[in-house]
Order: C-alpha cells, then structure tokens, then sequence
C-alpha cells in the first residue's frame, strides 16, 4: 500500500498543477454572453439614504453615493485568504474584490490576448501588456469592484465568484468607514478616473450589492478542486495515517 499512496501523491500533485492553471484561464469569447457588451449603468442616488451596517460584531456607518448596475467578466480576484494577504481576512467588511471587464474589451477577445495580463493586490486590479495588442484594450472599460452586503444570500454568492465567471449585480456606490472611526474608505464615481483624478485612486468601486447573479460559471470543477486543495491533501493524509497503523497492527499480530 506505500507504492499505492505515493503514486496517489503524486496524481494528486498533478492534479493541484493542473487545477492551479485552470481557474487563472478566461473563457472564449464565443461563450460569453452578450449582456456583458453593454456599460454599467450608474445613476442618481435618491431613495437609499445614509445607514448603518453590522458585519462580524463591528459597526460600520455607509453612505450611498449612487445607484449602481453592472455586467462583466471576472479576469482577476483578490483572494483575502492568500497568506500574503495583510489587510484583507475573513473579518474584512469587503468581502472580495473582483476585477472585472465589458464592452469594447470582450469584443473580438481582446481580454483573451496572449500578452494581455490581469492580477490583483490587496487594494488594486493591474493589467498590463508586452509587445503590441491585436485587439485595442480600453482602461475605461476595466474596473476592481470591492463588494460588501448584508443578505446572507448575497454574501454567499460573492463568495462563489471566481475568475472568468460572468456575472451581473446591483446596488450601491458607498462610502463607509468603521463606527466611532475617523477615517473613511470612499468609492470612485467615474469608470475613466486615474490616480490623478479619482476620489479614491483610479476606478475602484466600493459597492454595497443588493443583488448578484452569476450569468455563467467558468472551470466550475477546477476551482472546487483548488479551492479545496488542502482538505483533500488532509483527508488521504489521514487514510495513510490510519492504514499505516492498521498494517503495522496486523503484522504484529501475524507475527505473534
């Protein structure tokens, strides 16, 4: 059985590297769907005034700037379970943050090109490219969204986001900061805003959602596995544990 479980060991390591490569893809462009071709839609806030908000035993003051709707692709997420992640934890009010693309940047798959890259900070989407593009890429048609909400409902769909998944939410553009706190994290307003220009560094949208869809999930399989990579390394650790024991038993009772 020790051949038998290091040849698992080893399946399973393919396994992860494969599954590893798979979720950082984006699906062609034929399987999107062309709901994902139309702009956000943001308009005057006028119903939701100033609240309050409770997540995790800390209360946070929210103040709605705009109502806010949107389609998009997901090409990069900010994972708050990373190691390397120092500001963002399960605790965080912003419960992911999702880089996402529309419009002008799904035709033709320009966000499919080759040199064309996404990744996330802990605060920040980054794309960047080498050589030249087939296909123009639209920084205005990019935006890293910092989803927060109170349904239980649509807090555990944001937490079933991955990349390449299209999905569609709406809400709102808030401002909010921690109870009794000073310091408040603003959203931006604007999709063509910079670093120079934005009232919160470049496009990054703070959004309270009320609701959420995934329109279509990508590498569905692939990301369970990834996602859980470590509770099944752990559960046929504790098979080989266990069958360790029980052979080193029976040999001892044979022998005897």
């Amino acid at each position: 059985m020790g051949k038998v479980f290091k040849i698992l060991y080893l399946a399973l390591f393919v396994i992860f590297l494969v599954a590893w490569i798979k979720v950082k893809q984006l699906p062609p462009v034929e399987k999107i769907n062309p709901v994902l071709l139309q702009e956000p839609i943001q308009s005057e806030t006028t119903e939701r005034p100033d609240f309050e908000y409770a997540y995790r035993g800390k209360q946070y003051d929210v103040k709605p700037l705009a109502d806010y709707e949107l389609w998009g692709l997901v090409v990069s997420k900010n994972n708050i379970y990373d190691w390397a992640n120092y500001y963002h934890d399960k605790n965080s009010v912003n419960l992911k943050d999702v880089c996402v693309v529309w419009g002008d940047n799904i035709k033709d798959a320009a966000y499919k090109q080759k040199n064309l890259k996404f990744s996330s900070g802990e605060w920040t989407c980054y794309y960047s490219w080498y050589g030249q593009l087939a296909h123009p890429f639209y920084p205005h048609k990019l935006s890293n969204n910092h989803l927060l909400a109170e349904n239980e409902a649509v807090l555990a769909a944001i937490r079933k986001v991955n990349v390449g998944d299209q999905i569609h939410f709406k809400g709102s553009l808030v401002d909010y900061s921690e109870k009794g706190s000073d310091w408040t994290r603003k959203t931006s307003i604007s999709r063509d805003d910079d670093n120079q220009n934005s009232r919160s560094g470049g496009a990054c949208e703070i959004v309270f959602v009320d609701q959420i869809d995934i329109l279509s999930r990508n590498n569905y399989n692939w990301n369970y596995i990834f996602d859980r990579k470590l509770e099944i390394l752990f559960g046929v650790f504790l098979v080989n544990i266990f069958w360790f024991f029980y052979s080193s038993k029976r040999r001892s009772e044979t022998e005897q």
